[in-house]
């Protein structure tokens, strides 16, 4: 598709979206340009350098499909769209859940409506302080009709870096099964694919990773108690497709070591190997390439990060930990990652358990 042509007619629907604000003309239709507008969205966010799939052959051609991810950055919904869109071959264009607050306070309010962008961009908003019933059957009609739509069963975006992070007063995730068996109802013939995916984004080298699983389906005749079994399996496949990446490793090594007394000065060349031994004694089946074969400059570029970040500091070939910095508890914020990025690094990866023994066994191994 010759790009000039995708930012033309991009550019095209933005005015006319313009217009249509000042009271000229109707308001344009996106979804006719949205194969344009994932290649000029891609191409500002630099998604073609930054984006790596995996799981594709797990990704449905066509709906209907619910896909249930990870909720860790404000762009999780557009990346996911892209992922969902070039995964299944660029024929599924997914309608995403959302607050109808998401967008509050946010620039140039008065010029767009961005509510209403969003809705003309597959969204579906809801209002998470008075949910109704009628502000969830549009998503039950397009599973009906076929669609697919996204939403993240945590309902709210990770803080502290956990893969799953409930708001306050839940405890568990969000209902998937209901609109997938409200929709399913007296339609024995309709079967939804339950496609659940997994974003690990990686502050370091800004890199993300979509891993998609195997489908799931829920039995029509399953009782409330079966479909909030299902909701909770459906979290538990989402959390253990994160992967696994060299700033994660390298954080949990030092916030170990931190934890066991050991804050000494520590050589460099033995913080790589300590690295490379979790990598090599782990059998997680999504890691990171760039541990494999490129582990030193990944080793390197993590330590510089921890660096500006107030974590540790560099003499030499020494790193000198910053206990008092590691072992610091932020604010629950959205701020969290950037006050304390190695327990945000670290809390990606702590629910995979022979991850984290390995990542002990090689903090405790190190000479100090």
């Amino acid at each position: 598709m010759n790009e000039f042509r995708c930012w033309l007619a991009v550019a095209v629907r933005f005015v006319r979206y313009l217009l249509y604000r000042k009271g000229i003309g109707a308001c344009p239709i996106l979804s006719d340009v949205f194969p344009e507008t994932m290649i000029v969205v891609g191409r500002l966010l630099k998604w073609p350098k930054r984006l790596r799939i995996r799981g594709a052959e797990h990704c449905p051609e066509r709906g209907p499909a619910a896909f249930a991810g990870n909720h860790m950055k404000f762009d999780d919904p557009p990346i996911m769209f892209r992922a969902i869109y070039l995964a299944s071959g660029n024929r599924i264009f997914p309608h995403f859940l959302g607050r109808d607050d998401i967008f509050a306070g946010a620039p140039l309010s008065g010029l767009i409506d961005y509510n209403e962008v969003l809705v003309l961009a597959n969204g579906v908003l809801f209002s998470r302080e008075s949910v109704r019933l009628s502000q969830l059957k549009p998503i039950i009609k397009l599973l009906r009709e076929g669609e697919c739509f996204g939403l993240y069963p945590a309902r709210t975006r990770s803080r502290s870096g956990a893969i799953i992070e409930y708001p306050e007063g839940s405890e568990e995730p969000g209902g998937l099964s209901m609109f997938v068996a409200q929709a399913q109802r007296g339609r024995p013939g309709l079967a939804i694919a339950v496609v659940p995916l997994a974003r690990t984004y990686n502050p370091v080298s800004k890199k993300t990773t979509i891993v998609f699983d195997a489908p799931e389906s829920l039995p029509h005749d399953a009782d409330r108690d079966a479909q909030r079994e299902f909701d909770c399996r459906i979290v538990e496949r989402i959390a253990s497709q994160i992967e696994v990446n060299v700033p994660q490793v390298l954080s949990a090594i030092l916030r170990l070591r931190c934890i066991h007394g050991r804050i000494g000065p520590i050589d460099t060349a033995a913080l790589e190997d300590a690295v490379r031994s979790v990598f090599e004694g782990i059998s997680h089946p999504y890691v990171d390439p760039a541990a494999r074969e490129a582990l030193r400059r990944e080793v390197r570029s993590t330590v510089r990060y921890l660096r500006r970040k107030g974590m540790l500091a560099v003499k030499g070939r020494t790193i000198i930990p910053n206990a008092d910095a590691i072992d610091a508890q932020p604010p629950m914020d959205y701020e969290f990652r950037d006050r304390n990025p190695v327990k945000y690094l670290t809390h990606q990866i702590i629910h995979l358990a022979d991850v984290t023994a390995e990542a002990e066994r090689a903090a405790l191994a190190m000479a100090d």
